[in-house]
């Protein structure tokens, strides 16, 4: 964390690999680290460039607790829940987008019940 904090991204991730840090466990570190050092570069970077292995929620939550509203919008599209993506959208105050995902949600939910009701009856 101090590494990141530092500015040292290359040595953490040298460090990362050398200790066997999951990805997982080391995404986490990393978002959390670049966020509380306000490094919103190199945050927006890496989320933007690499695969998430944990979900986008933590990049949105980072930037949200901080206030970067505009760096968290294109990450929302990307979490899998249209119910959570509403949520972030009515957090970051774009009612129009919350209420699409939650149409989004709907619409998903009918077409499975349609499916499922199709799949049953031969």
């Amino acid at each position: 964390t101090k590494l990141i904090a530092a500015g040292e991204i290359v040595e953490a991730d040298n460090l990362h690999t050398k200790l066997k840090l999951s990805g997982r466990r080391y995404w986490r570190i990393k978002v959390r680290a670049l966020a509380d050092a306000k490094n919103w570069t190199e945050l927006n970077t890496m989320a933007t460039h690499l695969t998430s292995p944990v979900g986008y929620e933590l990049v949105v939550d980072a930037f949200l607790k901080h206030g970067q509203i505009e760096l968290a919008k294109p990450f929302v599209a990307k979490v899998k829940g249209y119910e959570q993506q509403a949520e972030y959208y009515e957090k970051m105050g774009l009612h129009a987008e919350a209420r699409a995902a939650r149409a989004q949600r709907q619409e998903r939910s009918g077409a499975g019940k349609l499916l499922q009701n199709f799949l049953r009856f031969p």
